[in-house]
């Protein structure tokens, strides 16, 4: 009689068990977990360097990053970044950013890191040469290798300082800055 009731009560969970398997929507768990955009990884007080051989090319630190699958890094407090080439060092600084991976997850990214765009918010700093450019928003994009803001900026170099009231554009490859005005400012002559 015992073995009786053993097999019938496993009969009983297993087709409780598969029917629940089988009526359980996954598309809807997947777009809970996704809507509420829960880091799958956290860093804390991080640095993570991009190498060229054994030759570091590029640093980039803050206090908190969460990477929300499936391609998304959002960082907080004193982010700072710097990229080193031969002509000049370029570096960015700003207080929080979300960066958008060309990845499908945490797999795909270490095998492929390019960035699509990164947004910049809170006290945006960027530094060409000895140039430096100041304004609350900015967004890079990668495929046309551009900075830029529609925001207020404010740009202080040897040559003098400008404020340009509709923002800028900065042309990564060709280290060209275009500033939107009404400008506002001075600028020196080098004596030549």
């Amino acid at each position: 009689m015992g073995k009786i009731l053993i097999s019938i009560s496993f009969i009983i969970l297993s087709v409780a068990a598969i029917s629940f398997f089988f009526m359980q929507d996954d598309g809807k768990l997947r777009d809970k977990v996704y809507a509420t955009k829960v880091p799958r990884i956290i860093l804390e007080d991080f640095t993570v360097y991009r190498y060229e051989g054994h030759k570091a090319t590029a640093t980039l630190s803050g206090k908190v990053a969460h990477f929300i699958e499936p391609n998304i890094l959002e960082m907080f407090g004193n982010i700072r970044g710097m990229r080193y080439n031969s002509k000049a060092k370029e570096h960015i600084k700003a207080d929080s950013s979300s960066t958008t991976f060309h990845s499908r997850g945490v797999v795909e990214l270490m095998k492929d890191s390019r960035v699509v765009k990164s947004e910049l918010e809170g006290g945006v700093q960027f530094g060409f040469h000895d140039t430096i450019l100041f304004s609350d928003f900015a967004e890079y994009i990668t495929a046309s290798e551009v900075l830029r803001s529609d925001m207020p900026v404010v740009i202080r170099s040897p040559q003098g300082n400008l404020k340009g009231k509709s923002g800028f554009r900065y042309n990564v490859t060709e280290e060209l800055v275009e500033v939107y005005g009404p400008l506002q400012g001075t600028l020196q002559s080098d004596g030549q």
